[in-house]
């Protein structure tokens, strides 16, 4: 078992803002871990001291007593900040469940008095190479076997989450002979016979480590088998279980969303040229497809040319353009790499053939800046014959629109010209009303954002 800890819990401190520091802590190593697919052992040993190990361990046993609802609170807070170590502690509060609920007593103490006192968590390897995962059905090939003091196990496990602080596996396992039973075996991680693979090498939350694990003779006492049964008495679902399992992990998704909703508002302004800089350096690893309008629009003549002499990342900008004039130089010396550039904003079909023209002139692609379903039929015929990349945000699909029952044709992921009159579009005029008539130029196609004091501010 791992070694006790000095605890530093502050009871005064409510369990929601107790995590939201935590987040802020281990998201500063966060991203050295999931580069390095390094373990993050720290982040463990502060959640035993601040008592978060034991949140769902009766009190009686040194625990919180914290339920599901305390549980998913915490689970999605540390995932804003290090989704690694938010996904292994939800895997020990769903098992350390399981066990107070389905297991012997003795093991659901044991356990729990180990979650308080020591840095000990728990996890189960149910999945296989050959099963999947057996929520499915199926018998497990790993096999536990009968010996004279108890079990003997082997089999091979994958996605084994967490593995490196482990202090306990639940292994999914058939036992012999000729009518096997199906279920969990408890097994230390440090047993003799444990042998980890490390495999874990996707493109995100790598400082998950869930290696695979082989598992060759593994000895362990009979009682460790604390929950095995006959396979067709598995087939009722244990709701409660399913309960703590589906909410965390939604819980650990929605704290992983909002982080990165969090990230892309603050990302989403109009940079400074400095600003602008550091975030693209920062994308060129990522390779984006482009980055678009990374500078201040009223700065774009200025500044792309320079920024595109300190980055490699592919440049787009345009979308408020409305006329040759406005970003011809940019084009010429192939300073951007796509225009926004779009039918309404430029004046028609013709002149947007024109810009066509231009930018195929200098290998320049273009990404028309979505402005309505009519337009991009519009678009779908002007560029159609662009011999040049062409990039359509279009958000439809395949999907009828009510007003506008014949529309472009989208198939595949593409848009396809058609041989219908005009733009090969039919409107309903009976499902549109009219709401408001520009009888004025628009002149100021700056956008301006004011805040609540009336102070002006980018995006």
């Amino acid at each position: 078992m791992a070694k006790p800890y000095p605890k530093m819990t502050i009871e005064l401190e409510s369990l929601a803002r107790r995590a939201a520091r935590l987040a802020e802590e281990f998201a500063t190593t966060a991203g050295t871990h999931d580069r390095a697919s390094s373990f993050p052992h720290a982040n463990f040993i502060r959640l035993a001291q601040e008592g978060l190990l034991a949140l769902n361990v009766p009190r009686r046993f040194g625990g919180r007593a914290g339920g599901l609802e305390d549980a998913v609170t915490v689970i999605r807070s540390l995932a804003q900040g290090e989704p690694s170590t938010a996904l292994v502690l939800a895997m020990h509060y769903i098992h350390l469940a399981t066990a107070a609920r389905s297991w012997p007593a003795s093991w659901a103490e044991r356990l729990s008095r180990e979650a308080a006192n020591e840095v000990s968590l728990i996890n189960a390897l149910r999945v296989e190479p050959e099963l999947g995962t057996p929520a499915r059905g199926g018998l497990p090939a790993t096999l536990a076997r009968r010996t004279a003091t108890g079990w003997s196990l082997s089999g091979h496990k994958i996605y084994s989450t967490g593995i490196p602080i482990l202090s306990w596996l639940a292994v999914w396992a058939r036992t012999d002979g000729p009518e096997p039973k199906v279920g969990t075996f408890l097994v230390p991680a440090k047993a003799a016979g444990i042998r980890v693979v490390e495999t874990w090498d996707h493109l995100g939350m790598r400082a998950t480590a869930s290696h695979d694990v082989i598992l060759e003779d593994v000895e362990v006492p009979h009682d460790h088998a604390v929950d095995v049964r006959l396979p067709k008495q598995w087939s009722r679902p244990d709701t409660a279980q399913m309960g703590w399992a589906t909410l965390l992990v939604a819980g650990l998704y929605d704290g992983i969303a909002r982080s990165a909703r969090d990230w892309l508002v603050d990302f989403h302004v109009r940079f400074d040229f400095a600003d602008a800089l550091r975030g693209c350096k920062l994308l060129e690893e990522l390779e984006p497809y482009l980055v678009e309008d990374p500078v201040r629009s009223e700065q774009f003549l200025q500044d792309i040319p320079k920024l595109r002499q300190m980055t490699t990342v592919p440049l787009a900008a345009g979308e408020e353009w409305g006329a040759r004039w406005d970003f011809h130089k940019l084009v010429e010396a192939h300073d951007i790499d796509y225009i926004r550039a779009t039918l309404p904003n430029v004046g028609g079909i013709t002149e947007m053939l024109k810009i066509a023209a231009m930018c195929e002139t200098h290998f320049v692609g273009i990404v028309p800046h979505f402005t309505g379903p009519l337009s991009t039929a519009a678009l779908v015929h002007v560029l159609g014959v662009y011999s040049g990349p062409v990039l359509f945000e279009y958000n439809y699909g395949s999907r009828t629109i009510p007003h506008m029952p014949v529309c472009v044709d989208f198939k595949n992921g593409k848009l396809w010209p058609n041989d219908r009159p005009g733009l090969g579009v039919e409107l309903d005029m009976k499902q549109l009303k009219m709401i408001s008539e520009v009888t004025q130029p628009v002149t100021n196609r700056a956008q301006t954002y004011f805040r609540p004091d009336g102070s002006i501010t980018n995006w």
